[in-house]
C-alpha cells in the first residue's frame, strides 16, 4: 500500500547588478527532509548549454554556478527526489528576477511514499496511514462537530496529528462583529474572524487526498 506525503521546495536566485544593463546571478534549491537527489535546470536557449546540473551543498542545497546577463526568463527545474522509484521526477518554475538581492519562491511537490521509502517525511506519511482509515470512512464513523471539539476548524474527516503538534488554525484578521448583518441570532462564537491554517496542518489535508 502507498500514501503521499507533501514536500516544501523553495527555489531562489541572487542577482548582482555589474552595470546599467548586466547582472551576475546564479538558483539555488532546498527541500524539506533530504528529498532531492538532484536537480537539473533549463535556461534560455541562448545560453549555450542551456542545460545545468546543480551541484548538491554540505548542508543539501542545490546551487548553480554563476551567470552574467541582461535579461530575466523562466527557469524550469527537474527535481528527481529520493524515493521508492529513482526516476520519480518534479518540473517547478522559477521566474528569474532582478528586482531584489534574493528573490525566493515556494512549491509544494507531492510526492508517492511506500513501506520500503525511509526519508523522514514518508515514514511519518506511512505510520500515520498504515492502519488509518479512510476519509470516506472517517466521515460515516463520526456524528456532527459541535463548536468546541479540537476537530471543529477542520471537519469531521481530520484525523489530527502527531501528538504535541498544533493544529489550531491562525487567525489572520480578528474581528468580533457578525459575518452579515443578519447574523444577529447566530450563536456568539460566529464571527467574522479569518483564519488560516498551520503549514503542517494544510500539508496533512493535502496528503490525504
Amino acid at each position: 500500500m502507498a500514501w503521499t506525503s507533501v514536500m516544501r521546495v523553495v527555489t531562489s536566485n541572487r542577482a548582482l547588478q555589474l552595470d546599467e544593463s548586466s547582472w551576475r546571478w546564479d538558483v539555488r534549491v532546498r527541500a524539506e527532509h533530504g528529498m532531492l537527489r538532484s536537480v537539473t535546470m533549463k535556461l534560455h536557449p541562448t545560453f549555450k548549454p542551456d542545460t545545468i546540473e546543480l551541484q548538491q551543498q554540505a548542508d543539501g542545497t542545490f546551487a548553480s554556478s554563476s551567470f552574467s546577463g541582461w535579461g530575466t526568463f523562466p527557469i524550469h527545474l527537474t527535481l528527481t527526489l529520493n524515493s521508492a522509484k529513482p526516476t520519480l521526477r518534479h518540473i517547478v518554475t522559477h521566474e528569474l528576477s532582478f528586482n531584489r538581492p534574493e528573490t525566493v519562491v515556494a512549491h509544494d511537490v507531492t510526492s508517492p511514499c511506500s513501506n520500503d521509502n525511509s526519508s523522514e517525511e514518508c515514514t511519518a506519511a506511512v505510520a500515520r496511514g498504515a492502519d488509518a482509515p479512510s476519509v470516506t470512512e472517517r466521515l460515516r464513523q463520526t456524528s456532527m462537530l459541535r463548536h468546541g471539539d479540537p476537530r471543529f476548524f477542520h471537519g469531521r474527516s481530520w484525523p489530527g496529528l502527531n501528538k504535541g503538534e498544533e493544529d489550531v488554525p491562525w487567525a489572520t484578521w480578528v474581528n468580533d462583529a457578525r459575518p452579515r448583518a443578519d447574523h444577529d441570532d447566530k450563536p456568539a462564537w460566529l464571527t467574522a474572524t479569518e483564519w488560516e491554517d498551520r503549514p503542517q496542518v494544510l500539508h496533512r489535508k493535502l496528503a490525504m487526498l
